[in-house]
C-alpha cells in the first residue's frame, strides 16, 4: 500500500501545506499528518474526498507508487524525445497508427493529470518547442 506516500506526493506537487490540505478535507493537520506518517487510516468518506479532491482513482491512491510512475514516464518521454530529435524521425517513419495515436494521447492525458505544476510546466515549454520547431 502506498497511500501515505501517495498523499505526500499529491499535496505536495500542488505546494499544499498538510493544513491547507487539512482544511479543504475537513481534518485537522495533525490527522493529515498520521495519515502520512501511516499511523492513521482516513476513514471512506475522507477516503473518497482525497480520490476526488487529487482527481485519481481510489485504487491508485492505495495501490499504485505514483512517485515510480512519475519517473518511469519522465524517463520514457525525455527518452523517446530525445531519440526523435537526435534522429530526426517523424511520426510517419515510426509507423504511429491512428489508434496507437489515440492511445498516446490518452496517457498524456493520465500522466497530465497526476503532474505537479513543475511537471505540467516542462509539457508546456516542450510543446512550445514542437510548435516553433514546426513553424521554421
Amino acid at each position: 500500500m502506498f497511500f501515505d506516500s501517495n498523499l505526500r506526493k499529491l499535496y505536495t506537487d500542488r505546494n499544499l501545506t498538510q493544513s491547507e490540505l487539512g482544511k479543504i478535507l475537513g481534518v485537522s493537520r495533525q490527522t493529515i499528518s498520521g495519515y502520512v506518517r501511516g499511523d492513521r487510516q482516513p476513514d471512506f468518506d475522507v477516503l473518497v474526498q482525497i480520490a476526488n479532491y487529487f482527481n485519481i482513482s481510489i485504487d491508485d491512491l492505495l495501490q499504485k507508487d505514483l512517485q515510480l510512475e512519475n519517473d518511469k514516464v519522465a524517463t520514457l518521454v525525455a527518452e523517446t524525445s530525445h531519440y526523435i530529435i537526435n534522429n530526426k524521425y517523424t511520426a510517419n517513419q515510426i509507423h504511429i497508427t491512428n489508434s496507437s495515436h489515440e492511445q498516446m494521447l490518452q496517457e498524456v492525458q493520465e500522466y497530465a493529470g497526476h503532474a505537479s505544476s513543475e511537471e505540467l510546466l516542462q509539457i508546456l515549454a516542450f510543446i512550445n518547442y514542437l510548435k516553433q520547431k514546426k513553424s521554421i
